[in-house]
């Protein structure tokens, strides 16, 4: 049954969405909070960025309770279908986002009326994976538990009318369901296509981010929509500055001492983002600061040697000595263990630290840098040499080399039964691809860091990863740019969602637990303390005019304020762990558990 207003009545509430909210919701809204809900009212596609402490639960609420009410559906498709994604089910989506369904019906009865009753009692379902509310005019709201973490393959079935999905960036650091299977789902028959208020909608929240987190994609695309013209899309942002002096509303939205410990206990680019909801500006670093030091473990060590039964990959970037001004070769390790099914309910925390598992089909794996090197003035056969001494005591899982910088100069040594490292020879199994022609007698491990396989015969092992294929709709494959673009992508993804560790920082250890590591260690530990800074410095190239310097077919370029030797070394042993895992053809992948 549609609303019982009158019919002039209703079009001035669909004109003013904060008075509807106040005739039919009771909500007095603040200036700001009247604002957003105008952009969400009146335009079909909206990226929420504000700030903590906001409103944006409330915000949902409110806009998805005036389109379940307002909007009657076709004759076909009868009512509004809604849907409401959070993260963390049993927290935000139980415990705050429900309850104002209560609450607002105990205070203002006219609200009560919009519901669909069933024995006298409110129609809501509450099932352990979803929870709906009807309404009187056939609407219903939906709000399912995140499956669609996993690609979202339950939720295959559903169509809305409008959705809203909550902290979209740690969903998109996470999984790549909300693209695959949630935002090509908003295609049920609306009441008009193209009508602001009464065709389907999309709106998502979530802390603003760098340019290199994985979800910036969104307001990468949102706002070219918005530069070429759009009224449908449409970025936002706002925080606790923008509350009104009306005391009512500051005692809500703006309590000065807790942001002020937020301030203080937080570095400014985190300050920045959460608090204030500003992104940071193009050209920035692509690995923040922030995210890399919360993936330090302090469970983890330096290891001189394989230490436990698992996958280790080199990621070794050569640089030929050609004098005392020549780069510094550089080499790190990356650890990477499959967890026993025995070990996965541990997830979650472990002595206070929180531990994110990358689920890849079925298996789950844990991935930490444990070793780096780098020295200057190498020839060739000094780094084939050196590569083979790491190999007997690491027993290589994989070798990623870059083709360029003096890497073919290392394979064709690598080649070789016999190295020699400072007048000392000693016989080896040699080292190949497997694209080498006579692999009888050699040991194929070596990767190249490249979409070709390094014989200019066709593409190499990475072009055939299934989760890459797609990435951020680039054709990386066209293009050696491309590639690199891709990559550092892929790793800054894993950096975002937590599942890339390394040995914690010295000044986050007790300076006793250092002082018991053997000599080794600690020039391990500042090796990889060094490579992180490394990784914390590489940013987008920008031009002398500000713009992002990209390659002919539009792939960003990338640069670094210091050296960048060990950071690139890492960022191959990662490339060669997206191989390990997912070179048998599994695209699909979760970090489950790190949602509530």
């Amino acid at each position: 049954m549609p609303i019982d207003i009158d019919e002039d009545d209703l079009a001035e509430l669909f004109r003013r969405p904060d008075m509807a909210a106040s005739v039919l919701l009771g909500y007095e809204l603040d200036d700001f909070q009247s604002a957003e809900l105008k952009m969400d009212w009146f335009f079909p596609f909206t990226l929420n960025l504000s700030g903590t402490s906001t409103g944006k639960t409330l915000l949902m609420w409110i806009t998805s309770q005036l389109r379940c009410i307002m909007l009657n559906g076709t004759e076909k498709a009868p009512g509004h279908l809604a849907g409401m994604y959070f993260p963390n089910f049993g927290g935000v989506g139980q415990k705050q986002f429900w309850p104002y369904f209560e609450h607002t019906m105990e205070r203002w009865p006219r609200f009560r009326r919009e519901l669909k009753t069933y024995r006298k009692k409110v129609h809501e379902e509450l099932g352990g994976s979803c929870w709906s509310m009807n309404y009187r005019n056939g609407s219903r709201l939906d709000m399912p538990a995140p499956d669609f973490l996993n690609d979202a393959a339950s939720q295959a079935g559903l169509r809305f009318n409008s959705l809203w999905v909550d902290e979209i960036f740690e969903i998109a650091a996470k999984s790549r369901g909300v693209d695959r299977k949630l935002l090509g789902r908003v295609t049920r028959e609306a009441q008009s296509t193209e009508h602001p208020w009464l065709c389907n909608h999309t709106h998502m929240m979530g802390h603003a981010q760098s340019p290199s987190h994985p979800g910036y994609k969104y307001v990468d695309a949102y706002t070219r929509k918005m530069k070429d013209g759009s009224m449908r899309y449409k970025v936002y942002s706002f925080c606790h500055r923008d509350v009104s002096d009306n005391p009512r509303f500051r005692k809500l939205l703006a309590n000065e001492e807790n942001i002020a410990n937020q301030k203080a206990s937080m570095s400014p680019s985190q300050f920045a983002n959460q608090i204030l909801g500003l992104t940071d500006r193009e050209g920035i670093t692509f690995y923040p600061e922030p995210v890399l030091e919360a993936c330090g473990g302090r469970r983890f060590v330096p290891e001189e040697r394989r230490a436990t039964n698992a996958h280790y990959i080199l990621g070794f970037d050569a640089a030929p000595g050609q004098g005392l001004k020549s780069d510094w070769a550089a080499a790190s390790i990356l650890r990477v263990r499959e967890v026993p099914v025995s070990e996965v309910h541990l997830q979650g925390m472990i002595n206070g630290e929180r531990v994110t598992f990358l689920r890849v089909g079925s298996r789950a794996f844990e991935l930490c840098f444990v070793w780096a090197w780098r020295g200057q003035n190498l020839g060739a056969m000094d780094m084939a040499a050196l590569i083979q001494t790491w190999h007997r005591l690491f027993h290589f899982s994989s070798i990623v080399l870059d083709p360029g910088g003096g890497g073919s100069l290392v394979y064709k040594e690598l080649l070789k039964p016999e190295v020699e490292l400072n007048g000392t020879r000693w016989r080896v199994t040699p080292l190949c691809t497997r694209w080498e022609p006579a692999q009888g007698d050699k040991l194929a491990i070596v990767h190249w860091f490249s979409r070709g396989n390094g014989r200019g015969t066709g593409p190499g092992d990475f072009n055939d990863l299934p989760h890459m294929e797609a990435q951020q709709g680039l054709d990386w494959s066209q293009d050696d740019g491309g590639f690199v673009h891709a990559a550092h992508n892929q790793f800054a993804a894993r950096w975002h969602s937590g599942v890339m560790s390394y040995p914690a920082l010295r000044k986050f250890r007790d300076p006793a637990e250092v002082a018991m590591w053997s000599a080794t260690q600690r020039i391990l530990q500042d090796r990889i303390e060094e490579g992180v800074a490394q990784l914390g410095k590489v940013r987008k190239r920008l031009t002398k005019e500000g713009a992002l310097e990209t390659t002919q077919r539009g792939f960003n370029r990338f640069t670094s304020s210091i050296k960048k030797d060990i950071a690139y070394s890492m960022l191959f042993a990662g490339m060669g762990a997206e191989l390990l895992m997912h070179g048998d053809g599994t695209g699909d992948e979760d970090t489950d558990g790190a949602f509530g």
